[in-house]
């Protein structure tokens, strides 16, 4: 098991975080355990996207593992999406379904929002619908 990890933000920013087993959060806030307390949002806004207040709570009270790891995965998985120009992408990764709406600002820029989170127990029986496409990370 990795004692630390150094995760540097596009900033070139460097933060220790250690991670816990199977990468969970400590349960307070979505925050990742670690030295700086830092956030599963807040990682996620150093790469440009946003979690909702419902993904955030939905993070919390089904008790979804969270790491450093996830938020590069995710980026990347969203980053593939986007080029393909998805609009309403399902990320699966692990045992977690992310919905994520991708728009294009008027300003040329993206704007990229995790808008639910769905644990492994939950995508037995849902069905998704207004999506464009699916990214397996």
């Amino acid at each position: 098991m990795v004692d630390k990890l150094t995760v540097t933000n596009s900033v070139n920013t460097k933060r220790q975080i250690t991670p816990v087993s199977g990468g969970a959060s400590d349960g307070k806030s979505g925050q990742i355990q670690g030295t700086g307390s830092t956030s599963f949002a807040e990682l996620l806004k150093e790469k440009g996207i946003q979690l909702s207040n419902h993904a955030n709570t939905r993070i919390q009270s089904r008790n979804i593992p969270t790491s450093t790891e996830n938020v590069s995965r995710l980026q990347s998985a969203i980053d593939k999406a986007s080029a393909k120009g998805a609009k309403e992408c399902l990320v699966l990764m692990d045992n977690t379904a992310y919905l994520v709406a991708l728009k294009n600002l008027p300003d040329g820029k993206a704007s990229q929002t995790v808008v639910t989170v769905i644990s492994k127990d939950e995508l037995q029986q849902r069905i998704f619908t207004s999506i464009d496409s699916v990214v397996i990370a």
